[in-house]
């Protein structure tokens, strides 16, 4: 137990905390009723817009139809006496095939725009209810989060209590401290926290025996102190729990005793060892409150979860949809079109 599970508040912090989400579900959830409510009104503008177009389409035809049949007659009339006239005429007449053509590009360009469907897009109405199961999800989870998940990450929680012992040290938090490790849950995280410690008191023995059979082995010394204190305290602590199941624990113990004298004073200090000891005391107590406090209300964590989850299944449905609408737009095939420079150059 070291880091907060998947199915617990720690872990669903991690969704609740990114901004992005938040913000964008909130706006969202106030645009899209608005767009929803609005959305008969948008329909009216843009069909109304297609319809000017298709009359001022008609108009334009008609009279394009009255200059072709004009330049007709005049054709007719003017015939080759005049080859001036003719010259003139048939420039008219150019220009008019011209006019008809830009005629139907404009319609050609316009007309799409109608809205024939009269339901609201599908994104819309998908974005509109991945937004209401987001912010359903954060309301869940700011009512029924412990306050200490909320306020902080794993750990910033450790750190925040190692400090606060730091300037602060007191028998009172130390008691508190040992009374957390003593739960059920505490007892897990010291077992943890042995088998961490027999790792390293394992090492130290298995070097100091491969030292022995090399042919110009080192001092025991020079092993010891090559760990850090950190790594010395661990080996000491282990020892001085389970002293009993190996018959050169005594030696080992007073090695790293002086390993920790040389390591201390190479740092150019006197390292308070008893300190260091509380303060893995506080330091373990602070994870096991952490992680008893993330697996509370746990019904809540799994509806929290399962919102959050659902939401983002919604959200990654939208990008794909769009995602694969741009490609059909551009005329893409694969992603290699959108990767290969070649034909943009």
């Amino acid at each position: 137990m070291t880091k907060p599970t998947f199915l617990s508040w720690g872990f669903i912090r991690v969704v609740a905390e990114l901004q992005i989400l938040t913000k964008a579900t909130y706006f969202m959830l106030v645009f899209v009723p608005i767009l929803a409510g609005t959305w008969p009104a948008v329909r009216h503008y843009v069909n109304n817009h297609n319809d000017a177009v298709i009359e001022a389409t008609k108009i334009l035809e008609v009279h394009t139809q009255n200059i072709d049949s004009s330049v007709l007659d005049l054709t007719t009339v003017t015939g080759t006496e005049n080859k001036e006239l003719t010259t003139i005429v048939d420039k008219i007449a150019k220009s008019t095939n011209e006019f008809s053509n830009e005629v139907k590009d404009y319609t050609a360009d316009f007309l799409p725009k109608v809205l024939e469907e009269p339901d609201l897009p599908w994104t819309w109405a998908a974005t509109f209810f991945a937004s209401l199961l987001a912010v359903l999800a954060h309301l869940l989870y700011q009512m029924s989060c412990p306050e200490i998940i909320r306020r902080f990450t794993f750990d910033e929680y450790i750190k925040d209590k190692k400090e606060d012992y730091s300037k602060h040290p007191s028998e009172s938090t130390l008691e508190l401290a040992k009374d957390a490790l003593s739960s059920k849950e505490g007892r897990n995280e010291i077992d943890k926290e042995t088998k961490k410690d027999l790792v390293l008191f394992t090492k130290l023995v298995d070097d100091i025996k491969d030292n022995e059979n090399k042919n110009k082995p080192l001092n025991k010394i020079d092993i010891a102190t090559s760990l850090t204190i950190p790594e010395l305290l661990s080996v000491q602590r282990y020892i001085q729990k389970d002293s009993l199941s190996y018959t050169d624990s005594p030696e080992i113990l007073e090695l790293v005793k002086n390993a920790l004298d040389i390591n201390s004073q190479k740092v150019g200090a006197d390292i308070d060892f008893v300190k260091h000891k509380n303060m893995a005391v506080i330091e373990n107590a602070a994870k096991v409150e952490y992680l008893t406090q993330g697996s509370k209300n746990k019904v809540a964590a799994y509806i929290t979860i399962i919102l959050y989850v659902v939401a983002v299944y919604i959200i990654g449905e939208i990008i794909l949809v769009q995602s694969s609408s741009v490609f059909k737009m551009a005329g893409w095939t694969d992603i290699y079109d959108l990767l290969t420079l070649t034909d943009k150059l």
